[in-house]
């Protein structure tokens, strides 16, 4: 079965979505007093210390697995490798990227990154706006073209709107904020990311 457009065609049995990636799991709920598996990271306050100064100053920060406190490496790169087989089964089968918000991985990714964001912008929580891109260059596809997220329109850049993105109190913490995480390995070739720096 594939994606004809149509919600009536989209199968509502767990049965079916399970089966198309078996790697990944479905619940009612988020499972009550369990492991790790739904922590959310905890990094030293000097190295959040470090990450904030960095998005304050260039409006964005890299973090790689390897930074992550070793207890949790395991589980984010399990969590990475089901939601990224997820993803090509189900473009495989002709559904949308972003159906990998099905599986209950993908929410155990943005509880476990949930602290740093929080942390690192000045409060910011999820707000369950999520976006999975499959970029094939054997077809020459491609990503997003350059733009800003949360982008405003001329009118609204003129407007109060634009410090009003902003916290007040310093002026530098975005009420919104970006968490891209790559499920696959990333190159010029296949969809990595490029950033302006906030003061360039």
């Amino acid at each position: 079965m594939s994606n004809s457009g149509d919600s009536e065609d989209i199968p509502r049995q767990v049965s079916y979505w399970q089966a198309v990636c078996s790697g990944c799991t479905i619940s009612d709920s988020l499972p009550q007093g369990t492991s790790a598996k739904w922590a959310a990271i905890d990094l030293p306050p000097s190295t959040l210390q470090d990450l904030r100064t960095r998005m304050d100053t260039d409006g964005y920060f890299h973090l790689a697995t390897a930074d992550l406190p070793e207890s949790f490496r395991t589980i984010y790169t399990d969590i990475v490798a089901a939601l990224a087989g997820a993803v090509s089964a189900l473009v495989a089968l002709g559904w949308p990227a972003s159906f990998v918000t099905i599986f209950d991985q993908a929410w155990q990714l943005a509880h476990l990154l949930s602290s740093i964001m929080r942390d690192t912008t000045g409060g910011n929580e999820l707000m369950m706006d999520f976006v999975a891109w499959h970029v094939d260059p054997a077809l020459a596809q491609a990503g997003f073209t350059p733009h800003r997220d949360r982008h405003m329109g001329p009118e609204e850049v003129r407007s109060e709107r634009v410090s009003a993105s902003f916290r007040q109190h310093d002026g530098k913490a975005p009420r919104y904020t970006t968490c891209w995480i790559a499920l696959s390995d990333a190159n010029c070739d296949n969809g990595c990311l490029y950033v302006i720096p906030k003061q360039a």
